[in-house]
């Protein structure tokens, strides 16, 4: 399946039977400028998530229900400027964050990825 201007992921997206028993998705380069509270809700048991050459401007865990199943997270070349104070909390289990490509002018002093403590 192939996604092209999607735009927003709203949490009704993966509602429908049958996205339970994924746990790799990759939305890389599909046009993807938001995404709701909640958008990955139903159910998933996601693991990894990429979201690569997108058009997101931020990174924000409210769009899991379970944001500690996920182990890598890939945000690469979007259009993130600020990593704030919550945006690793509840990712207990991630060992890979990917940034890079990104427009990142400011992390915020408290935030520090779950590996490191």
């Amino acid at each position: 399946m192939v996604l092209q201007n999607v735009g927003r992921i709203n949490s009704s997206v993966f509602d429908r039977n049958g996205f339970g028993s994924i746990t790799t998705l990759q939305l890389n380069g599909s046009g993807v400028t938001e995404i709701s509270e909640n958008a990955f809700l139903s159910g998933l048991q996601l693991r990894s998530l990429s979201l690569d050459r997108n058009l997101l401007s931020e990174m924000n865990t409210n769009w899991f229900r379970d944001p500690a199943s996920l182990d890598t997270l890939s945000l690469a070349g979007n259009q993130i400027e600020v990593v704030d104070a919550t945006a690793l909390h509840g990712l207990t289990n991630l060992k890979q964050l990917r940034l890079n490509n990104n427009r990142i002018r400011t992390i915020h002093p408290t935030v520090s990825p779950p590996w490191s403590r």
